[in-house]
């Protein structure tokens, strides 16, 4: 049986439709995985920029940055530190001679510099506080929200960051104590008792919805990228430039005045 032109026509037509649905269809698979690829190579250069105290770390080079600044800081207290223990102790040196007029007026010299020392400290450990627990959320960041596991997750974010409470802090005081006792410090450390509690709700509720639901995985990945998105950047009230200008500046002056020498 031949086919006579009309038909071949036709037949031709039919495979071509095909061949062009195929190709389109294979194309727009393409787009899609490509525009996945590019989300994801976003999403990791960008690591989760919206991240709670994201100012201080958004890429992998700011990691080193942040670890310098805190090894700088460390050293500020550090410093102050030592001045404050020198001071307490000359004046409980002097206590005894409060009726001479001279002595008297050096302590309280003294402890209006002492104030001001243990303002400068809480305020740099409340930078340092905070420093660190970006770090700590930035690698948290990069965990798979579909295998995390959040228990041991979010135990052992409380379980460092407790121990980063007390760094600078005596043991033999509670952590409500510390809270009490240093506005800036105990801001931070509230604000970050929240944030975990927080990030361990939404990483559970997030969890929940990948295993009983259908959700895209792109629309997953963006999910975990805001989980922690509704920080409120106006509690974080410290200027750290501000807050190192100010401590050169006062030890400078009072070196000068008072004869106070650095480390």
């Amino acid at each position: 049986m031949y086919m006579n032109g009309f038909e071949w026509i036709f037949i031709i037509g039919i495979c071509i439709f095909i061949i062009a649905r195929i190709i389109g269809w294979f194309i727009k698979l393409i787009n899609a995985i490509s525009h996945e690829k590019d989300y994801r190579q976003k999403r990791k250069i960008n690591n989760d920029v919206l991240l709670p105290y994201s100012k201080y770390v958004q890429t992998d080079d700011d990691i080193k940055i942040l670890i310098d600044n805190i090894t700088i800081i460390s050293k500020k207290i550090s410093n102050i530190q030592q001045k404050l223990k020198v001071l307490i102790d000359n004046n409980q040196l002097l206590k005894n001679d409060t009726n001479n007029k001279e002595m008297s007026e050096i302590i309280n010299k003294n402890n209006k510099v002492i104030y001001f020392l243990i303002d400068l400290h809480d305020q740099y450990v409340a930078v340092s506080i905070e420093m660190f627990f970006s770090w700590k959320l930035y690698f948290l960041g990069k965990e798979d929200i579909k295998t995390i596991k959040i228990k041991e997750t979010i135990e052992n974010l409380q379980k460092v960051m407790n121990e980063y409470f007390y760094k600078y802090h005596p043991n033999k005081i509670t952590l409500n104590q510390i809270i009490e006792s240093y506005k800036k410090t105990g801001q931070v450390i509230n604000e970050i008792m929240d944030d975990i509690n927080s990030i361990k709700i939404k990483l559970i509720m997030l969890q929940n919805k990948i295993v009983i639901s259908n959700i895209s995985p792109i629309e997953i990945e963006r999910e975990f990228n805001l989980i922690t998105s509704d920080k409120d950047y106006t509690k974080i009230t410290i200027n750290l430039d501000d807050l190192n200008n100010e401590y050169d500046r006062f030890f400078s002056e009072h070196e000068v005045t008072y004869g106070l020498k650095g480390e």
